[in-house]
């Protein structure tokens, strides 16, 4: 057997990681500071200001009774990395922690009760939503969303409205659209000890041509500690009426599944396995390996080829990171490298790649602040048809990536900030009161595209650049919208203007790139 080289994407991740200011210096094992007095969390007690629950804020802080802490500082760092914790959740709109020390105990160790007191941001949303994507198409849609549904810290999204593809769009063709109702929501909870997750979404859809299309899925999850690691299952259940074959079967097979309906069941577990290495105020560095299980049936009738063959897949994270948010700025820096392996076993096929990310945020000013992310990812099977993905300014489907190496970068300018409240004293008005953001971008992508021949070199470098406008509403932190539009830079150098087609790509949505 012919010996595979080393993927050029990932390896040049890793030397890229290397050089990195200060990256030698991040893995360090814990030490004992000089003060040596032993502090141990006795009793944590919540003042909350709003719906969320203690167990989801325990949750979100990764706060449990009986935790050690060898040193004053250690114990000071370890209360401002709780307060941070919770400001991360964009549910909450302000968090205070104190602590009080009691009397040591007779082993010397001195009792910390802290109280954390929490302020509920306005979390419930309805609005008119219009959204559109380059590489997907049109949404128009009445949105309703919880971002703190039950006091869980976790979103109730309800969307009402029609969606249309890319291609149907272009051509004014609108009865190719169709008129949608989702649900999906996510509930944890704790039960006999154990931490639950029960997981729901609902599709209900209607085509002008096809009719009725409905698609569901539940699942429930349960984390069993296991020594000092986590070891999640999760079971899944999903139910699939008149689904839209993928494009490559669309030929064979027709746009729609033959026999209507059909069933899929899938069992998932993960093990989250701490390395023993901290990575200096990143958390530490963690091993997660996980399996999973799929079969497709449909009791008396035919599944199709698509959809046959039982699949597993087992795949391995090893990762260390975290992001703050500093008020509408980001902080942090987020390492991963991944590796997914998926058999069908029926089929006998593989789909196996390797990914490797590297992900910073600095807010150089009040004002000002920095995003970038390289990102590599080698596919051994088949290539990806969406190799643009990663980046901005060209449509997602215009590269098919057998390898690539991916670039991005935004300087986050805060250009506006609206806050009729603070200058007229009107509390009222603080409904009005938002921030934006005006971020350039520069996308650079190097990939190995066996379909349109491109090589992976600097001569066949993808560059794209534009704007992205971000829109912070002060009164519901957990909401911002994001318009991105960006272009080829070689293309418009060619044509000495700004491109269309594959070479420009628009967004109007929700949520940061990345």
């Amino acid at each position: 057997m012919k010996k595979r080289k080393t993927p050029r994407a990932v390896s040049l991740c890793l030397i890229l990681f290397t050089l990195m200011p200060g990256a030698p210096h991040l893995f360090a094992q814990v030490q004992q500071s000089r003060d040596e007095t032993v502090y141990y969390i006795r009793h944590i007690t919540f003042y909350r200001e709003g719906i969320s629950q203690p167990y989801a804020l325990r949750n979100a802080a990764e706060l449990t009774e009986g935790e050690a802490l060898i040193g004053k500082e250690v114990l000071e760092q370890y209360v401002q990395e709780k307060k941070q914790l919770l400001l991360n959740q964009r549910a909450l709109a302000s968090v205070r922690v104190e602590y009080i020390l009691a009397e040591p105990d007779g082993d010397g160790r001195i009792p910390v009760d802290l109280t954390i007191y929490t302020k509920d941001t306005w979390n419930i949303i309805a609005l008119p939503y219009f959204k559109y994507d380059s590489n997907t198409g049109l949404e128009l849609s009445a949105k309703a969303r919880d971002y703190n549904f039950l006091g869980t810290l976790q979103p109730l999204k309800i969307d009402l409205g029609y969606t249309i593809d890319r291609e149907p769009l272009n051509e004014l063709d609108f009865k190719q659209g169709t008129l949608f109702i989702e649900l999906d929501s996510n509930f944890p909870f704790r039960a006999f000890d154990l931490n639950w997750d029960l997981d729901s979404d609902h599709t209900f859809g209607y085509t002008y041509q096809y009719g009725f299309e409905y698609k569901t899925t539940t699942g429930l999850g349960i984390s069993f500690p296991v020594g000092f690691t986590t070891l999640t299952v999760k079971a899944y259940q999903g139910f699939y009426v008149n689904e839209e074959n993928s494009s490559e079967y669309k030929a064979t097979e027709g746009e729609r599944f033959a026999d209507y309906w059909y069933l899929s069941n899938w069992f998932q577990t993960d093990w989250e396995i701490p390395t023993g290495l901290k990575v200096n105020g990143l958390g530490k560095l963690t091993y997660t390996p996980s399996a999973r299980f799929q079969y497709n049936y449909r009791p008396w009738g035919d599944i199709g080829q698509q959809r046959i063959g039982p699949t597993g897949t087992l795949s391995h994270t090893l990762s260390f990171g975290r992001t703050d948010w500093v008020g509408n700025f980001r902080r942090g820096l987020e390492v991963s490298f991944a590796n997914t392996n998926t058999h069908n076993f029926y089929k006998e096929t593989w789909s196996r790649n390797i990914t490797a990310t590297i992900m910073g945020h600095y807010p150089v000013f009040s004002w000002l602040g920095l995003s970038s992310r390289l990102y590599g990812v080698y596919y051994f099977d088949d290539p990806n048809t969406s190799g643009a993905e990663p980046i901005r300014g060209i449509l997602s489907s215009s590269v098919t990536a057998q390898y690539g190496l991916y670039l991005n970068t935004n300087f986050s300018f805060r250009v506006i900030r609206f806050v009729p409240s603070e200058w007229f004293g009107k509390k009222w008005m603080a409904l009005f009161d938002f921030e934006q953001q005006w971020s350039p971008f520069f996308d650079v992508a190097l990939v190995k595209d066996p379909v349109h021949g491109r090589e992976f070199s600097l001569q066949g470098a993808i560059t794209t650049a534009g704007l992205e406008v971000v829109t912070f509403p002060y009164f519901m932190r957990s909401f911002y919208v994001r318009i991105s539009v960006g272009f080829d830079i070689q293309e418009a150098l060619r044509i000495k203007g700004i491109p269309s087609g594959n070479y420009r790509s628009v967004f109007i949505g929700i949520g940061h790139h990345y």
